[in-house]
């Protein structure tokens, strides 16, 4: 295996991960405040969707190299 593409391929995963990491805490953070009867204003929105699946497409060509 090449180096550079593990290099690549690690760094991808660890921005993904800590996207998703972010994404999970700001979930939690909506569902105490929908349990705690807060607006429903605060949902996930589209923008960061896209952003996790550009994320993720990017790692999955990474991928296909190996």
């Amino acid at each position: 295996m090449n180096l550079l593409n593990l290099n690549i391929l690690e760094e991808k995963i660890r921005d993904l991960l800590a996207l998703v990491t972010k994404l999970q805490e700001e979930n939690r953070k909506i569902k105490t405040e929908l349990d705690e009867g807060t607006s429903l204003e605060k949902m996930l929105d589209q923008k960061k969707r896209q952003q996790l699946k550009m994320k993720i497409e990017g790692m999955l060509e990474v991928l296909k190299d190996f």
